[in-house]
This record gives structure tokens, C-alpha cells and sequence, in this order.
């Protein structure tokens, strides 16, 4: 399958979302024409490289990545806090590992 064909697949799979479309790029054009056009896309928010037919990589600026990372700590915190507030009104059980694998392996 060629190149051209290939990035045709994958253009009709994004085709409903214009944001990705403007900066879905195969891996061999970065190759070509060098990382400068990533800065140049960069710009308008996350850039999603194409490799053998599927989005493999997604580069995003520092900035970008540090709000990601925020986030995910953020959530990840309330996810504890929420945890601890349902232990403390005696809405939960502490479990070992354990117990948390033998009741995962057990048939529903």
C-alpha cells in the first residue's frame, strides 16, 4: 500500500475532526522537510505523527505537558481524598492486595 493511500485511510478516519486532520502528519514527513514544521503546528495545539498507518506518536509543547501532568495529579488526589472522606463515614473497607486479587479472580 502506498504512502498516499494509507494517509487517505487515515484522513476518512479523522475526517470528522478538523482539529487532528490540520495536524496529522506522517513520521516520513518530519523526516523530509525536518522538526521545524512540528513547531510550526505546535502552535495550534498537539501534533499527531502518523507510522505505518496509525497516529503512533502525539508531540505537545512543554506547556502543554505540564498542564497535562497538573491534571493528572489533581485528579488523582481527589481520587484519594474521596477515597479517604468514604473510609472515614464508613462507606468503604481497607483491603490487602490480596484480598483485591483472590475477589478479581473469582467468577461473577
Amino acid at each position: 500500500m502506498s504512502t498516499e493511500t494509507r494517509t487517505e485511510s487515515i484522513t476518512q478516519k479523522w475526517a470528522h475532526d478538523p482539529e487532528v486532520m490540520k495536524r496529522l502528519i506522517p513520521a516520513s514527513e518530519i523526516k523530509r522537510r525536518g522538526i521545524s514544521m512540528v513547531d510550526e503546528l505546535l502552535v495550534e495545539g498537539p501534533v499527531y505523527i502518523l507510522k505505518n498507518d496509525r497516529i503512533e506518536y502525539v508531540i505537545m509543547g512543554r506547556a502543554t505537558y505540564e498542564d497535562v501532568m497538573e491534571d493528572q495529579d489533581e485528579a488523582s488526589d481527589a481520587r484519594v481524598r474521596e477515597s479517604l472522606e468514604e473510609l472515614a463515614r464508613g462507606e468503604g473497607r481497607v483491603m490487602t492486595i490480596d484480598e483485591i486479587m483472590a475477589d478479581a479472580r473469582r467468577p461473577d
